[in-house]
This record gives C-alpha cells, sequence and structure tokens, in this order.
C-alpha cells in the first residue's frame, strides 16, 4: 500500500496485533511489487480485510484455504456404430 510518507505493509506482530511497517519496492512482476527492504522472512503481512486493520488493534489469524478444485470435465462418449 501507499500513502504520502511511502509504501507501507500491515503486519501481525507479538500477541497478534497490526503493526504498519514502511517498506521500499523493488522491480514490478506483472500487477505485483517486490519488497525490497523492510520485511524479514517468516513475518506474517495482512493480505485481507487491509482497510478495516488499524495499528495496535487485536486480529483473529485464518488459515488460507486451498483453492476450489474445478470439476472434472465431461468426456466426449465414442458414438455408437452405424
Amino acid at each position: 500500500m501507499s500513502s504520502a510518507q511511502g509504501s507501507f505493509v500491515w503486519l501481525v506482530g507479538e500477541g497478534d496485533t497490526v503493526e504498519l511497517r514502511p517498506v521500499r519496492l523493488g522491480s514490478m512482476v506483472g500487477e505485483r511489487a517486490v519488497v525490497a527492504e523492510g520485511l524479514a522472512g517468516g513475518e506474517r503481512v495482512i493480505v485481507e480485510g487491509v482497510l478495516k486493520v488499524q495499528p495496535g488493534v487485536k486480529v483473529k489469524i485464518a488459515t488460507a484455504s486451498a483453492p476450489a478444485t474445478a470439476p472434472p470435465r465431461p468426456q466426449p462418449r465414442p458414438e455408437p456404430p452405424r
């Protein structure tokens, strides 16, 4: 996300509370930006509901569900011999 002060992300910090973290963005990959500085491995970034969070608010962690699989496509049936 970006504001007048620069780019930032919302993190889930200690005690499952929200923290705002300034970051420096690097190159773009499609519509996504690479975070070049400001995050460490294993930190939990909030990716949904970002308009509802505020620093210091306790959040409930939801695990990502596996993407739904498409139903199997019907297989064509061979035509009966004439």
